[in-house]
């Protein structure tokens, strides 16, 4: 039933979850579980988890997640009557890490030039890596300052929705340094940041690299976009211009650095127990008072 989950998903799912999936059921769900589909147990739920033990909870849950889309794609559509109940396993709650204002300069002085604008144009529009990867010149109206996130023929965004956002003066900067290096390009792409044979590969050695030099705890291309949020937090100019396109003006919101950094650092499982709402949810709306629909322009966050 595996592979017709997979045509199912290759349909209705994007290219890239399609890929995670496969490639978690061929290495993981299909070798421990000999067995059809409808004879799976809790017993065997049980025996998968301790099999698995080595790797973090989170990677346990997210393969179980995948069973169960398995098996309810098989109820739905005949093949299973029922299915066993899945009990996740509990995942430790971390805080979310990013830079601060004076480390994410110390990151950028000390990153290969190469690296850089890539580095400083996701701290600075709060866009996934695919994102950027795949934004085309099309896809900027400089007058306008802006960046349209689309759909293209081979790839889509996470939430499959256009968005625009807007651009400030740091990702302009960045912006700017890739215009200069694509005129000597030949011949030139049509990707913003093109990797060195199609789209730009993983980030991650230039990253690590830059906050070695900088002496700064590393973290990962993903947390760029904590630190994005958390800039954006503490710089209210920073989120009026973002959403609103306003003239670009110093307003603070009266939180000190300090003070927001320790609101910013309060569990997901805290924030959860304030609002029901994501965490970088809650701190944009509430800390700045910024209307929910723009948070969720912003970031492209769930809205629940």
């Amino acid at each position: 039933m595996c592979d017709e989950y997979l045509k199912f998903a290759e349909t209705n799912l994007g290219k890239q979850t399609v890929r995670e999936r496969r490639i978690a059921i061929k290495a993981h769900l299909k070798p421990l579980f000999v067995c059809y589909a409808g004879d799976i147990t809790e017993i065997d739920l049980e025996a998968y988890k301790r099999s698995r033990m080595k790797v973090s909870p989170a990677t346990i849950n997210n393969e179980l997640k995948i069973l169960s889309c398995i098996l309810k794609f098989g109820i739905e559509f005949g093949y299973l009557a029922d299915m066993p109940k899945i009990k996740r396993l509990k995942v430790p709650v971390k805080n979310p890490h990013f830079l601060s204002e004076d480390q994410v300069g110390a990151v950028l002085s000390a990153a290969d030039p190469r690296v850089r604008p890539m580095i400083q144009f996701l701290i600075f529009t709060g866009m996934r890596k695919g994102e950027m990867a795949h934004l085309e010149w099309t896809d900027i109206k400089w007058k306008r300052r802006q960046i349209h996130i689309q759909p293209k023929k081979d790839w889509s965004p996470k939430s499959a929705r256009p968005r625009t956002i807007e651009i400030n003066a740091h990702a302009m900067e960045a912006l700017q340094e890739a215009h200069r290096r694509n005129e000597n390009r030949v011949p030139p792409s049509l990707l913003v940041f093109p990797g060195r044979k199609g789209y730009l590969g993983d980030i991650r050695d230039g990253l690590n690299h830059a906050c070695d030099r900088a002496g700064i705890a590393r973290v990962t291309v993903h947390q760029l976009r904590h630190t994005c949020a958390s800039l954006m937090v503490m710089k209210g100019s920073d989120l009026n211009r973002t959403n609103k396109n306003r003239n670009e003006k110093d307003c603070q919101q009266g939180a000190a650095p300090d003070y927001t950094a320790k609101a910013f650092h309060i569990s997901a499982c805290e924030l959860r127990s304030l609002h029901p709402l994501h965490p970088l949810q809650y701190l944009l709306h509430y800390r700045t008072e910024l209307p929910l629909h723009h948070v969720h322009k912003v970031l492209d966050l769930d809205q629940r």
